[in-house]
């Protein structure tokens, strides 16, 4: 069992004779260092990596092999074909085959449905979790000024005030609506209410409209 000095050892001499690039110099530098690691890798390509160490197979080989395996988890799942399904029912209605194989066909698909299902729910989930983080909403400042304005005109400048949440608002309403990295829908109706009281207030105090005597 060769030891971590060792390997490393390997390692340099593999990237200084120019058999590795440097992002593979890393990363394999890495897995020395840190084996545990491997265990978050596809079972396969850890099981490549133990087979070039041993010598079993050539780096060429290793090289090619993983580029397929790589290839492989790249693509994206194939819906199963329904014409295969009906290809097997033509064939019982013809009593080529008899009802259990026809059975035991239908089963094959709804499985391989099931998992194709399964796999692109998947990674519809990966991709919305990778734009989340990527792309992490932020509030936006009109439906904060909307809410602002909407508290503070209970105390000072009301009508000025109110003008201005208001219009925050509609600001805020269309800026929501094309920016999905936005958010804030609820400050900018809390505010639009609150700025709507104060009105109403000040229509009381003063008795405007439908409050006059």
């Amino acid at each position: 069992m060769k030891s971590k000095l060792d390997k490393l050892n390997e390692l340099g001499e593999l990237f200084k004779s120019g058999a590795i690039t440097q992002e593979e110099f890393d990363n394999l530098k890495s897995e020395i260092l840190n084996p545990d690691s491997q265990s978050k890798e596809n079972p396969k390509l850890v099981e490549l990596k133990e087979l070039l160490e041993s010598g079993t197979i050539t780096q060429e080989e290793f090289d090619s092999l993983k580029n397929e395996l790589l290839k492989t988890e790249k693509e994206p799942p194939k819906k199963p074909s329904v014409e295969f399904i009906k290809s097997k029912e033509a064939l019982y209605n013809k009593g080529i085959i008899n009802l259990r194989e026809l059975s035991s066909f239908r089963e094959e698909f709804n499985a391989a449905m099931k998992e194709y299902r399964a796999k692109m729910n998947d990674d519809a989930f990966s991709s919305y979790e990778k734009d989340i983080k990527e792309n992490p909403k932020t509030t936006d400042p009109f439906a904060i000024i909307c809410f602002a304005s909407g508290m503070l005109g209970f105390f000072i400048l009301p009508i000025l005030l109110a003008a201005i949440g208001y219009i925050s608002a509609i600001v805020s309403y269309y800026r929501l609506k094309e920016n999905k990295n936005l958010k804030g829908s609820g400050l900018r109706i809390i505010g639009a209410i609150l700025t709507t009281i104060n009105i109403l207030w000040l229509m009381y105090v003063y008795e405007i409209g439908f409050f006059r005597n």
